[in-house]
Parts: C-alpha cells; structure tokens; sequence
C-alpha cells in the first residue's frame, strides 16, 4: 500500500513511488572500473532463466557484451554470490544510491 499523500501534493501512482529518481554525474577511477569488470568476469552468465517462478518478485539480471557476443545473467529470489557482489557495488559503491544495504539481498 502507498503511504498517504500529504496535503496539498498530488496523489503519486504505484510506478511513480518505486522510481528512482536520480539525475547526476559520477567519475568513475581506473581501479573503480577493473573492480567492476572483474566482479562481472566472475559471474556466470547464461542464454536466459525461462522460470518465471519468484517467492518475492526480486529479479536480478546482468546484461554484458564481449567479444562481440550478448550475454544475459536472470537470477530470480536470490543472486549468485558474485551478482550480489556486482550489484551492490554498482548500486551502493558507485552510484551511492540511498538504499539501506538490508533492504538489498
């Protein structure tokens, strides 16, 4: 459920409460992207996950491009370690997005 709206404000859809809405640039170092990469070397990437079946409705999924070829990683409920690692270095480390770290698993 949203929480109610204050008075005054415009009532927000359920789309609107779950963006975010971020609009800035970072500079990214040398050492900060071989992180990356490397954290995205180590996971394993597949063709697709058809299971479309989800305990939560979490859904991590990494796309990347080597060598010319796509790759696609869908984890649903519960990543790998390393996209766990990946992801919340990206969303927590990089982009300093406020999101407490026990809200992400």
């Amino acid at each position: 459920m949203l929480p109610a709206s204050e008075s005054g404000m415009k009532p927000v859809s359920q789309d609107e409460w779950y963006q975010i809405k971020l609009d800035r640039e970072i500079e990214v170092t040398h050492a900060e992207v071989r992180h990356a990469l490397d954290l995205v070397n180590q996971v394993t990437f597949v063709k697709q996950n058809d299971s479309n079946e989800t305990t939560d409705g979490s859904d991590w999924i990494f796309e990347s491009k080597v060598k010319g070829k796509y790759r696609l990683v869908d984890f649903r409920n519960t990543p790998s370690t390393p996209a766990k690692e990946l992801g919340l270095y990206l969303v927590l480390d990089l982009a300093k997005l406020p999101i407490p770290n026990d809200a992400i698993y």
